[in-house]
């Protein structure tokens, strides 16, 4: 239902645009790339109706016309109304929001969640869990489509000591009670391609074509010639996405209620939310309501623990940073998704008195842990790697930061281990041998010290075998008529919305390494699955002797030892006669990787294109604001 409007009952301040201002603009610089900002950024809201996400518009509608954000930013919003159709009427209450966000001039578009089939969404037990994937995925894809690559979300303060307090109640420690940040990754679209961290040339091809549109026949400009740059540089890594930021965190619900009273902003008030047995957010909102609760649980106390936990964290992941960038990045082999690198020889201080070494063991620990996780996020399938997960690996590579009594010696230090998803393989590589290195860029790069790197070792890390179900997408022929359509003659689409009549498959997320799309151009479908060893029979009896040989030492040399079990192959359905498809091309291994992708005709069956998920090996700006990737010299891809 519709909550009315009335004059403020309790005396407390309306949020101002000028704060407003100060607060959305502190979190959108630091999330465009901490130095790019853009005048004129399109950015969507997303609104639900509730009072949290209506002062939400309402600020931002007045933030077009507020001076200071009108003659740096002048920003561009676009509302996104999310009806959950959970309940009768919610399809009414989403056009009531929308007449009303129309008139604050925030160009509204309803998204209607779609559940399956004969499901009443509020019956299911985890209802929450599945609203909340469905909302943002919707949100993404929204955002992606109008090329919208900033979101803002509602989330309060008083949101933010619900998820520290349901947090407690669930276990979590340290980095969990951080709360939510103010700004990040969309939550819950990993994996879909220009929502999360990918389709960064997408949008800037889009970008160029509109720009060529406006311009016609003038000159051309600075802004189009680097994203004519961009367009044209390598592709080997993924970037871009959708980031949300949190603007209104803090300031509390009572603050939100009286800024719509103040702009006599209706809002719907969800009675669902008011029953306590349906949802454990329900009964924490409704305890920190009360008095109930112990006064080191109660919405101050959460909220410094959080802001306390963000400031360690924020300092934490800064250090672990530098840590990372004075370790020394020897290879990254894209091809086999395999990281060799020398780390420093220790990672805490030894002039710490005794009295407080314990307490720095402890903040060490959480700093090597955020150290490896930059290292393992290179290379790792998973979405996310905890801090948690990764103690055994930490106190197995710096033995020094297990206790005070450890006396640090090599024989302490394991020769491989698993942290994850990742394979830690120790090998022996004397900092004497290790070979100079010549940056292909322009500029010079800080190098490590040697003095203070790990003089014997280095560590190699790959992808973890696999012990259960391989990984697989299956890819439809592109047209019924393999002779209709020839790979190579039709070029990749560029922009979003993937178009309908487009022959290419959209770009899926494989093993969570390697964005792969295909355009099959057989009359049947191809799998995307890893090599197997029975594949080598079979790929030995379809080519050539001499080619046979050759493709073993490249092997050897790309992927040698388990890791090759974890490349990816373009291959045939299984038949009769080979129970998991003929294979006809490792597409990471670029040309080399071809092994028989034409027909009887001469014509190719398959073409691909293939980029690395995003990743950080440290970066810095040019002249013209671009990113230009530091230790580029030590990658090798499949364009090499």
């Amino acid at each position: 239902m519709f909550r009315r409007s009335s004059p403020a009952l309790r005396g407390l301040p309306k949020i101002s645009y000028a704060e407003f201002y100060d607060a959305f603009t502190q979190e959108f610089r630091l999330a465009e790339y901490k130095t790019r900002q853009r005048k004129g950024a399109r950015i969507g809201i997303a609104v639900s109706g509730g009072v949290d996400s209506m002062a939400l518009a309402q600020l931002c509608s007045g933030l077009t016309l507020h001076p200071p954000a009108k003659q740096q930013w002048d920003f561009h919003f676009k509302a996104y109304i999310i009806d959950h159709d959970a309940r009768e009427g919610s399809a009414f209450e989403a056009q009531r929001v929308r007449d009303r966000l129309f008139f604050m001039g925030l160009h509204p578009l309803i998204i209607r969640l779609t559940w399956p089939p004969s499901v009443k969404p509020l019956d299911l037990p985890d209802f929450e869990t599945q609203a909340r994937t469905l909302r943002y995925r919707a949100l993404g894809t929204a955002c992606r489509d109008s090329r919208i690559d900033t979101l803002l979300l509602g989330h309060h303060q008083d949101d933010q000591a619900e998820t520290v307090l349901m947090r407690l109640a669930y276990g979590q420690r340290d980095n969990g009670l951080r709360g939510m940040q103010a700004h990040g990754n969309i939550p819950e679209c990993w994996g879909v391609h220009g929502v999360h961290e990918s389709g960064k040339f997408e949008s800037v091809a889009f970008t160029l074509e509109r720009l060529e549109s406006q311009r016609q026949d003038l000159p051309s400009t600075p802004h189009a010639e680097s994203q004519t740059r961009m367009l044209s540089s390598d592709r080997t890594f993924e970037g871009g996405g959708v980031r949300v930021i949190r603007p209104l965190l803090a300031f509390s619900k009572d603050r939100l209620v009286e800024t719509c009273r103040a702009h006599s902003v209706r809002w719907i008030e969800d009675e669902t939310n008011k029953d306590t047995w349906r949802t454990p957010r329900n009964a924490i909102r409704e305890l920190l309501q009360t008095s109930r609760l112990p006064k080191a649980l109660r919405k101050e106390s959460t909220l410094r623990l959080a802001r306390r936990k963000a400031d360690f964290f924020a300092k934490s992941i800064s250090t672990s940073s530098k840590l990372f960038a004075n370790c020394d990045i020897l290879l990254f082999d894209v091809r086999s998704s395999a990281l060799v690198v020398r780390l420093l020889k220790r990672t805490m201080n030894t002039d710490v008195s005794q009295q407080s070494m314990e307490n720095y063991l402890k903040k060490a620990r959480i700093r090597a842990a955020l150290l490896l996780r930059q290292m393992v996020n290179i290379v790792s399938p998973q979405d996310e790697t905890s801090v948690q997960s990764l103690k055994y690996a930490v106190l197995s590579i710096f033995p020094n930061l297990r206790d005070l009594k450890d006396d640090s010696n090599r024989k302490h230090q394991p020769t491989g281990l698993t942290a994850g998803g990742v394979r830690f393989q120790r090998l022996a590589w004397p900092l004497s041998q290790q070979r100079p290195r010549s940056g292909h860029s322009s500029f010079k790069e800080p190098r490590p010290e040697l003095n203070e790197l790990d003089p014997d070792y280095v560590w190699k890390l790959t992808r973890q075998p696999y012990s259960g179900d391989l990984p697989t997408l299956t890819i439809s022929p592109s047209v019924s008529d393999s002779h209709t359509l020839i790979a190579g003659d039709v070029a990749p689409p560029q922009t979003y919305p993937m178009s309908n009549a487009s022959p290419w498959s959209p770009w899926q997320l494989w093993d969570g390494r390697y964005w792969i799309r295909v355009l099959n151009c057989s009359s049947h479908a191809l799998v995307v699955r890893p090599l197997q060893a029975s594949d080598l029979q079979s790929i030995a009896a379809t080519i050539s002797h001499d080619r046979w040989k050759t493709f073993c030492r490249f092997l050897a040399s790309t992927a040698p030892d388990k890791v090759r079990w974890t490349l990816p192959t373009i291959s045939e359905c299984p038949n009769d006669r080979q129970k998991l498809g003929k294979v006809l091309v490792l597409p990471t291994l670029g040309r080399d990787g071809i092994l028989d992708i034409n027909d009887e005709n001469g014509n190719r069956k398959v073409d691909w294109e293939v980029r690395y998920k995003r990743v950080s090996l440290g970066y810095l700006f040019d002249n013209d604001n671009n990113i230009i990737h530091r230790n580029r010299d030590v990658v090798t891809t499949w364009n090499d």
